[in-house]
């Protein structure tokens, strides 16, 4: 779909947007951010760019505090750069909106940064740190990505592991994969590399055209001389391997499971 740059068309498309998607009453409310990662996206079948603001509580109208989820949406010209709202996370705003019919979301008119202590115990809350400790490594919840990581070394190799939690902060079933990868998580990490090492050959022989061939145990050497990066989503598993210019500069990705019953790869710019 051609981008829209037009100033004319974008105020036509808000102004259509406000009339036949929104409810009439305008509304203002004090609101508190979560933890968003903030940027902007095209949907699928959307002229324009948008983002969606989610916020964890909020004091209507009738002044007072409700302790649920709000999210607000707004869009931007097509226009480079894009003009994102950069709200910060767990803060206070002020903001007019009105309701999207038939949606669980407002549409943005204002915004304003503000301050009210009412949310002060809630922002302390959700400011603390999430943490656990597994077999001796200490994750850390990233509360924007909503996942657990942990940096450690194992002799003289970097180990960067995430945990994808199961729902909420429960990452119980990612912890029991961890748990079985840790005991010898350097062999673990060879051993996936000897798996993928055939295919990863034959697609760098495929891309080779100065006439020298790749094996699989160069495959094996090359590609395991960096850190072990490993994200673990229940009983699957995703290994990153740096491809030592094999694919001049991508990554290349493991995509398997604990049960090792099947697996497939990629190569990521």
């Amino acid at each position: 779909m051609e981008e829209k740059t037009s100033t004319k068309e974008f105020k036509n498309f808000c102004s259509d947007f406000l009339k036949n998607s929104c409810e009439e009453k305008t509304i203002k409310l004090t609101v508190l951010t979560g933890y968003n990662f903030s940027g902007a996206t095209k949907l699928k079948g959307e002229d324009y760019y948008s983002e969606i603001i989610n916020c964890v509580a909020f004091i209507d109208d009738k002044n007072q505090v409700v302790n649920d989820k709000i999210s607000f949406i707004y869009y931007m010209n097509n226009k480079k750069p894009l003009k994102v709202i950069k709200t910060q996370n767990v803060c206070v705003y002020k903001i007019k909106c009105k309701k999207v019919k038939d949606k669980d979301f407002y549409y943005l008119l204002k915004i304003k940064k503000s301050k009210d202590k009412r949310f002060d115990s809630l922002i302390e809350e959700l400011n603390k740190p999430i943490t656990m400790a597994v077999d001796g490594v200490m994750f850390v919840y990233d509360k924007v990505l909503e996942r657990y990581d942990a940096k450690y070394n194992v002799g003289d190799k970097k180990v960067y592991i995430s945990l994808e939690p199961e729902s909420g902060t429960d990452a119980s079933k990612s912890v029991d994969t961890f748990k079985k990868i840790n005991t010898d998580i350097i062999s673990f990490y060879i051993d996936i590399a000897r798996k993928c090492s055939k295919e990863v050959a034959n697609l760098a022989n495929e891309w080779e055209t100065n006439g020298q061939k790749i094996t699989e145990s160069e495959v094996v050497d090359r590609i395991t001389k960096g850190s072990i990066a490993i994200d673990i989503a229940g009983n699957d598993i995703s290994v990153y391997f740096d491809d030592d210019d094999i694919f001049l500069g991508h990554t290349i990705i493991y995509y398997g499971n604990i049960n090792n019953d099947k697996f497939n790869i990629d190569i990521a710019g």
